[in-house]
């Protein structure tokens, strides 16, 4: 499967679980479906590299090395999460378990933390391979 696709797939499973939440429990099928669905296809990102970013650029969605200057309605959902949840970015590691997703959905539906909180909240919520990125531009490669 392309790149393209996977980002695709992550970024409609995140947008998807994340309005399927607001009809049913976290437990509920869809939302178990969606959670699958996102970390399998994260799952072939880290095959190729350990940690796959996304966040926000001048009000820009980058996911990657994807920047969506006209973002799809999934796209945008995500942009809106990310403004909300007052961050500029997440870093999705190796490892990342559906135990660990479901729990950032559960952090994320309960609104309990923003900004720089949020890393504690996700550290309490026993959430290790989901982290809050630094601001700056999506797979920014070190000058040598």
């Amino acid at each position: 499967m392309q790149q393209e696709q996977l980002t695709k797939q992550v970024i409609q499973g995140i947008s998807r679980a994340h309005q399927a939440l607001k009809l049913y429990p976290l437990q509920h099928p869809s939302i178990k479906k969606q959670v699958q669905d996102c970390l399998a296809a994260l799952s072939k990102m880290f095959q190729k590299k350990d940690r796959v970013r996304m966040g926000v650029i001048d009000d820009t969605l980058f996911f990657d090395e994807d920047l969506f200057a006209f973002p799809s309605d999934a796209e945008q959902e995500i942009l809106n999460i990310l403004q909300a949840m007052e961050i500029d970015g997440l870093e999705w590691r190796s490892g990342l378990t559906q135990d660990e997703l479901l729990q950032f959905f559960q952090v994320l539906r309960s609104g309990r933390a923003r900004g720089e909180e949020l890393e504690d909240a996700l550290l309490d919520a026993g959430i290790h391979h989901i982290r809050l990125s630094p601001p700056d531009s999506p797979e920014e490669e070190p000058e040598t």
